[in-house]
């Protein structure tokens, strides 16, 4: 994912924002039937903000099927559904949220309870009021600089969740925890990236399963926009696009990780390093 292009790949809020605007000129219909309220997934995009204060607890979900947005934070009596094609807000009865042993949750039929208003959006928050509260929610900063492994967890449940979805292949690790020199694997992503979202998940998988190995994988974000081309650690490195891996052996770099490769990591390594 160019850099060059990180503005044709914003994240869900841009189509929240499109959806809006679409909307507000008659180019969507209003929703008119509920898809299955099922399979919301934690999000790490957005940060909850309510009466000005950052809500640590408050959390966002999404569900690919229903189309919608789901708020849950311990301020609220419930739950808030949020429908981007039609703007409306509204509220769930708490007994019929159902969390799954995953992490994701199902809402049981009935689980609305009408609509309660709509919200607005701006190029950087979504903001709507829901019990005397002002609610904000806000892209959640980047994740630069230098990271290991616990970080980049400690960062994302739904890096994860992702990594956890993956299953390297055992015969392919074998081979690499035998091998016996000095490898490094250097991963710059950006946590604004969507390909990044789905692929450096792997490699975290592909990194806990080598367990004690002498390959390292380090991982380093990128800032978006203009700053990209700014960042100290990629001077003079020809990086142009996230996700990208560079991999050396006994300090020596030996070719890099893009494109196809990323989809099995632990080949992509095992390939370069011979």
């Amino acid at each position: 994912m160019s850099a060059r292009n990180d503005k044709r790949t914003k994240a869900a809020l841009v189509g929240w924002l499109l959806a809006v605007v679409l909307l507000a000129t008659g180019s969507v219909a209003a929703q008119t039937e509920t898809p299955p309220l099922s399979s919301f997934l934690l999000q790490d995009d957005y940060l909850v903000v309510i009466d000005a204060a950052e809500d640590a607890e408050g959390q966002v979900f999404f569900s690919q099927s229903a189309r919608a947005y789901l708020v849950i934070t311990p301020t609220l009596s419930s739950p808030v559904l949020m429908w981007p094609r039609s703007g409306n807000l509204e509220k769930v009865n708490l007994m019929k949220v159902d969390k799954q042993p995953n992490g994701s949750i199902n809402l049981l039929p009935g689980a609305g309870t009408g609509t309660i208003g709509k919200f607005e959006a701006t190029q950087a928050t979504i903001r709507f009021e829901v019990d005397g509260h002002q609610l904000e929610l806000k892209t959640r900063p980047s994740l630069l600089g230098l990271q290991d492994l616990a970080g980049m967890r400690a960062y994302s449940a739904e890096y994860v969740r992702t990594a956890e979805a993956y299953s390297p292949s055992q015969p392919i690790l074998d081979q690499l925890r035998r091998q016996g020199r000095d490898v490094r694997v250097q991963i710059f992503f950006g946590t604004w990236c969507p390909h990044c979202k789905r692929m450096v998940p792997r490699m975290m998988k592909v990194d806990e399963s080598l367990g004690e190995s002498k390959i390292k994988i380090e991982y380093y974000g990128l800032p978006q926009g203009a700053a990209f081309e700014k960042d100290p650690e990629i001077q003079g490195k020809n990086i142009t696009g996230v996700p990208t891996g560079i991999v050396y052996v006994d300090g020596k770099e030996v070719g890099r990780i893009g494109g196809n490769a990323w989809k099995v990591p632990e080949l992509a390594i095992k390939d370069l390093i011979g």
